[in-house]
């Protein structure tokens, strides 16, 4: 592979601030090469609303406003990142991750899924999340309730071999096994008693101390608006996608021969680019094109839908898609989400009903835990019963492993989960 082609690569698997970095860093060797656009507003600052381009119409599009970092979780861990991390890679893949970041401060998706989508190693995935942990408050980025709490304790100088003993069995505490804690720890019962209470000064959702906001991670990097009663223009974001020209002359910049070379070179980056920006809108077009309720309903207007799928519609290879997939936000109306979490794999429908997609069936499965007693959570089988009420035909087994991808606890542990927090919440009052 040569250099040029790989470069080509490098930039459909990127975000378009990520472009506009990289862009910057290339016209600094090559003078023939001149960005037009203001510098892009990094991670460290909030992004004005502005216009982003005009329609045909003439009706112009405005770039979603982020919070001020002070505002919002989201806004907040953009800022950290922005100046915790100083590869443009590392700043990528850390981004990702922040996307699934829920309000609580939890990560709402497995590990293993978010560094797929960034396509890096789990490893690697695993040390960018490890960074992201020290962000303040302490517990954000955890994955569950005892990892939260761990780091937490952690950060207070309090994590010692009993009190980690302690949060890996949060369900013995909702029990009141104190005995058995007791002889877990090697300690009497005086001292779990008073590390429980360490325990119940922790901040099980650290998040929630920041304002409420929806707002994405980043800008969009293409934004879908309503064109006519029917159908739908998509845009990149003028905002942020950069525009790159040609300087005329080469005074004052060395010889003419050398010039030459650079001009040679900036000419292929810019149709580098402009194929890029095509790819992008190609293959956005053709993921919309397939996946047009989502932007009438929502998720649960979402199909089965492959990369293979999609490639086909686009007239373009499955790997171009994917690339594309992972590196691009899209601003729809019915919010901000990554390119990827358009595709999901099919599941079939009970009798004669259609295929249903996989993420739907996530959600469904959301939605009804939230929906649950908590007191009396749904089983495994009780939520494939109630899915097959509604005509999706999922088994049990199935199920278990869609929960666990989601980072959703068995019954069991969500019914120990409430009771602890309802006594941590009696302690708190008495």
């Amino acid at each position: 592979m040569t250099g040029t082609l790989r470069q080509a690569i490098d930039f459909l698997k990127i975000d378009n601030l990520a472009l506009s970095r990289r862009l910057r860093t290339m016209a600094q060797t090559n003078p023939a090469l001149v960005l037009n656009t203001l510098p892009p507003p990094s991670l460290n600052d909030p992004v004005p609303a502005q216009p982003a381009t005009a329609s045909p119409a003439g009706t112009d599009l405005t770039q979603t406003r982020l919070a001020a970092p002070d505002a919002s979780l989201r806004a907040h861990v953009a800022t950290e990142i922005g100046l915790a991390f100083r590869s443009t890679e590392e700043t990528r893949i850390a981004s990702i991750i922040a996307e699934a970041l829920e309000p609580t401060g939890w990560l709402g998706e497995p590990l293993g899924v978010l560094a797929a989508r960034a396509e890096c190693s789990l490893t690697e995935a695993e040390r960018i999340l490890s960074r992201l942990q020290q962000i303040e408050p302490a517990g954000i980025f955890a994955r569950d309730l005892s990892e939260c709490l761990r780091l937490q304790a952690h950060e207070r100088g309090i994590l010692s071999p009993a009190m980690d003993m302690l949060l890996a069995h949060l369900d013995l505490i909702a029990r009141g096994k104190i005995d058995t804690l007791a002889e877990l720890c090697a300690t009497s019962t005086t001292e779990i008693l008073a590390l429980i209470n360490k325990i119940r000064s922790l901040d099980p959702k650290p998040g929630l101390v920041f304002a409420p906001d929806d707002a994405p991670i980043r800008p969009p990097d293409v934004i879908i608006e309503r064109s006519g009663e029917d159908g739908w223009r998509i845009e990149l974001n003028k905002s942020t996608a950069p525009e790159i020209t040609l300087r005329t002359g080469a005074e004052g910049i060395g010889s003419d021969a050398a010039f030459e070379v650079a001009r040679d070179e900036a000419r292929w980056i810019m149709r580098a680019v402009s194929r890029r920006n095509a790819t992008v809108l190609k293959v956005v077009g053709a993921v919309i094109a397939l996946q047009s309720e989502y932007l009438e309903k929502g998720v649960a207007g979402l199909r089965p839908l492959t990369r293979a799928q999609a490639a086909d519609k686009a007239g373009l290879h499955e790997t171009t898609v994917g690339r594309v997939a992972n590196a691009i936000l899209v601003q729809t109306p019915k919010g901000t989400v990554p390119l990827a979490r358009f595709f999901s794999a099919a599941l079939k429908g009970a009798g004669d009903a259609e295929e249903v997609s996989a993420e739907r069936v996530r959600l469904r499965l959301r939605e009804l835990i939230e929906a649950e007693n908590p007191e009396a959570p749904l089983n495994d089988a009780a939520l494939a019963g109630n899915l097959g009420t509604e005509g999706i035909q999922v088994a049990r087994r199935t199920i278990a492993k869609y929960r666990d991808a989601m980072g959703l606890a068995s019954s069991r542990a969500r019914r120990a989960r409430y009771r602890t927090t309802r006594q941590m919440q009696r302690a708190d009052n008495e």
